[in-house]
């Protein structure tokens, strides 16, 4: 492998997005030595934190031949991510069996669970999802949740299960730590109302990444 530089994580870059637009192969450079001390704070290398450093290839021009006065075709490869999600009503319940619409075009079908499975460039910065029944249409923005280990990792996961509102409102210590203790609560764990390792795993699990 060519030499190694350091590359600094921006919001909304993941391994894939980031070995896609480099072009280098995503699973040789997470399991190079120099990434080692990521791999162990970061279990999951597609989500990454803002400021985290990853190693990668340093970046040399293609060079392709081409004929002058002629037509010069060429193919390119364009990967794709899959994304599940589990889309569930105000009332908590999963939106089962509802048609969706992906960036304006029917996708299919949710499951008896309110589950559905995208694929997705790993250059797209977002797409818009709106469920059958519902007046509102969602934008997506990939790749922005946050580590478990950090605050927003947090926060950004308690909102999607509910426990914090969706406004974006100020939320204080005060209501982060009644949501944690109600999330707590109902996951049978001790009702600290602190982000405890056994209630980051659990947010984890519940949330599923």
């Amino acid at each position: 492998m060519s030499t190694m530089i350091p590359y600094v994580v921006r919001p909304g870059d993941y391994l894939t997005r980031i070995a896609a637009r480099r072009g280098f192969d995503a699973r040789a450079v997470w399991q190079h030595e120099r990434n080692a001390e990521l791999r162990r704070r970061r279990p999951n290398p597609e989500v990454l934190a803002a400021g985290d450093i990853l190693y990668v290839p340093e970046s040399r021009p293609s060079r392709s031949s081409l004929t002058v006065g002629g037509t010069n075709a060429f193919s390119v490869r364009l990967p794709t991510v899959k994304i599940e999600l589990a889309l569930t009503g105000s009332d908590g319940r999963p939106l089962a069996n509802k048609r969706y619409w992906v960036d304006g075009e029917e996708a299919g079908t949710t499951d008896g669970d309110g589950k559905v499975a995208l694929a997705v460039r790993p250059t797209q910065p977002s797409v818009s999802l709106r469920v059958e029944d519902s007046p509102d249409t969602y934008l997506l923005r990939l790749a922005h949740l946050d580590p478990v280990d950090t605050g927003a990792g947090v926060r950004q996961r308690l909102v999607n299960l509910h426990y914090l509102p969706e406004d974006g409102g100020l939320v204080t210590e005060e209501h982060l730590a009644e949501a944690l203790r109600n999330f707590q609560r109902r996951m049978g764990l001790d009702e600290s109302g602190a982000p405890d390792d056994a209630t980051r795993e659990r947010l984890v699990s519940e949330h599923g990444s």
